[in-house]
């Protein structure tokens, strides 16, 4: 009977002990995969970013344009980025020679 009784309590205590476990952490494992996908998605944009960036300035230096024309857009899309890189692709491909 007493070892029936413990185990009784002992049940309870286990899951008083598991809620609030789960009080504490189940709430921390929803923010945990929420900043995981964050992290996730900032990695993508910056390797998006860094391949059409790369892609950007093989593509001027690889053109038959003077070294000014290609040294003035290699300093654009360094600095600026996306914008310089969107701006070179929208303006700068029509002054390029092929």
């Amino acid at each position: 009977m007493f070892l029936l009784a413990t185990s009784a309590v002992n049940a309870t205590s286990t899951e008083a002990a598991s809620a609030v476990f789960s009080a504490l952490f189940g709430g921390m494992a929803v923010f945990m995969a929420f900043f995981a996908i964050i992290w996730v998605a900032i990695f993508l944009l910056v390797a998006v970013d860094l391949a059409i960036t790369v892609w950007a300035l093989y593509d001027i230096l690889t053109s038959k344009n003077d070294s000014n024309w290609k040294l003035l857009w290699a300093v654009i899309i360094l600095f600026v980025s996306l914008l310089g890189v969107l701006l070179y692709y929208f303006m700068g491909r029509k002054e390029r020679k092929a």
